[in-house]
């Protein structure tokens, strides 16, 4: 009964290992890249991780970053710093000065005074470029005036015909002007005379006298030239007013004119009485000291 009970085990267990074996026959290949299950260890158990392979990321290349210019504002009139100077001045006057420099102050803080009482200077706060364009200003225009020379020429028009060798100079020019057939010198005169200053004087021959009134107005000379503004009045006094006379002192010509100097210049022309039939005024301004040219 023993030996039969042996017999059975070792078929069973042939069977079983040839059942085995059979079927690790019929079993496919297993995929390339099987899914991997991870099984729960059992209680009380420690699980061991296996080591995973990872694979280090390739660095991107280094690019950098463009950084945007810093933007730097100009200060304001009001936070620049300001400076304080006094300017003194050699021919312009306090008032003039001011009046000249303070459209160039524009900080809120700044300003220009009086530097005191007898004292010829202004006195400037604002920022130190500002303060040094109203030191240019105030040197170009505080300058000593220049003394020009104005020689006035009057000249009667009439029909006679010939030509007067002491308004050669100008003779081509009235013949340009006007439409008279004869000019002749009647009255000259000369006078020295600066910027903002007033010339006065009688011109005439004879019985026939007038006054030449002239106002300088303002004088541009950069080395040795530029030009004078100036306003000329001629009159013709005629003796006391009188009901004969309502007019004894007859304007006869008025005129504001900006003159080159250094050249002849007609101001203007009246209408006159008897045979002379119109009065012609001209004007040369020349630097006092230089002479014609």
């Amino acid at each position: 009964m023993f030996v039969r009970s042996r017999r059975m085990l070792i078929t069973v267990v042939l069977l079983t290992a040839t059942a085995v074996a059979s079927l690790g026959a019929q079993t496919p290949p297993p995929p390339a890249s099987p899914p991997t299950t991870v099984k729960a260890p059992p209680a009380g158990a420690t699980a061991t991780a296996a080591p995973t392979k990872t694979k280090a990321p390739t660095a991107a290349p280094s690019k950098t970053a463009a950084t945007a210019p810093t933007s730097t504002k100009a200060p304001s009139q009001a936070q620049k710093a300001l400076s304080v100077r006094t300017l003194p001045l050699n021919h312009m006057n306090v008032q003039d000065a001011i009046r000249l420099l303070r459209p160039y102050v524009q900080n809120p803080q700044g300003g220009i005074f009086d530097a005191g009482q007898g004292i010829a200077a202004v006195t400037v706060r604002e920022d130190e470029q500002t303060l040094g364009t109203i030191a240019q200003v105030l040197a170009e225009y505080d300058r000593s005036p220049a003394i020009l020379t104005f020689r006035f020429q009057l000249i009667a028009a009439d029909d006679t015909a010939g030509r007067d060798p002491s308004i050669a100079a100008v003779d081509s020019v009235l013949r340009d002007l006007f439409k008279f057939r004869g000019y002749r010198l009647l009255a000259e005169g000369a006078a020295n005379a600066s910027e903002h200053s007033q010339i006065q004087q009688t011109m005439g021959a004879g019985a026939e006298q007038f006054t030449l009134e002239a106002q300088v107005n303002d004088v541009r000379v950069v080395d040795g030239r530029g030009t004078v503004s100036i306003t000329v009045n001629l009159r013709h006094p005629r003796g006391a007013i009188s009901p004969a006379n309502p007019n004894p002192n007859e304007m006869l010509l008025s005129t504001g004119v900006t003159v080159p100097i250094g050249q002849t210049v007609v101001l203007g022309s009246a209408v006159s009485r008897g045979s002379t039939k119109a009065l012609i005024l001209t004007v040369r301004p020349d630097i006092a000291g230089s002479g014609r040219r």
